[in-house]
């Protein structure tokens, strides 16, 4: 199956990749439910759609042919794209990364691998490590416990140990944001910084920012 079932930190997440064409999609929830019915029913759930746009209907018959026959309870909601963030908004469903139960380190909910583009309007929310195997555009945000880690160009906006880990680091391989964040501490940029397209790594040093090259 495309669609993957996965427990993690007291709920199960189902990740239905944004490629997966909707007939496809419906088959395979209806194959996930046949099979997953006793281990879904009454399970907190995460419903992650990646940069899938939603619409009304998608959500109404998402609801109606999988999470209301399985009785499972949908915790989250997550969708990159901006307007699918704007509906499921609208609709007061509960959206964003779910932080793993309390006693768990931010380790054990594991680095979240992104192989495509953060586009504008995309907001990255994850309690470890995010790794992008692309670019994060300008207007796109990262937001996460662990380090931040770029392999193409860094536009948008970065923000490592979101929850006060000043251990934590961006790396990137073209350095291109104006802003950076690490723990409490930010650090604005411009383009006539050595740094600018150079591949970097952000850390914090005696409670200070410091950038540096990144030994690629």
């Amino acid at each position: 199956m495309k669609i993957q079932l996965k427990g993690n930190a007291g709920f199960l997440r189902c990740l239905i990749p944004e490629e997966l064409p909707e007939p496809e999609l419906w088959n395979e929830l209806e194959e996930l439910r046949a099979k997953g019915s006793k281990m879904l029913f009454q399970a907190p759930i995460v419903l992650h759609f990646e940069g899938r746009k939603l619409s009304q209907e998608l959500i109404c018959s998402v609801l109606s042919r999988f999470v209301w026959p399985v009785g499972a309870r949908v915790i989250s909601w997550i969708a990159y794209d901006m307007e699918s963030q704007n509906l499921l908004l609208a609709a007061g469903l509960p959206q964003g990364e779910v932080r793993p139960s309390l006693g768990k380190k931010k380790q054990d909910a594991g680095a979240l691998l992104l192989r495509r583009a953060i586009r504008s309007g995309q907001r990255i929310e994850h309690v470890g490590t995010v790794i992008v195997a692309s670019n994060v555009h300008e207007g796109a945000e990262i937001l996460c416990g662990g380090h931040v880690v770029v392999l193409g160009r860094l536009r948008g906006l970065a923000h490592a140990g979101m929850d006060g880990d000043t251990s934590a680091s961006i790396s990137a391989r073209s350095f291109e944001t104006r802003q950076v964040r690490i723990a409490s501490k930010t650090e604005l940029i411009d383009e006539e910084t050595p740094w600018w397209k150079k591949p970097v790594t952000v850390s914090l040093e005696n409670d200070s920012i410091s950038i540096e090259e990144w030994p690629l």
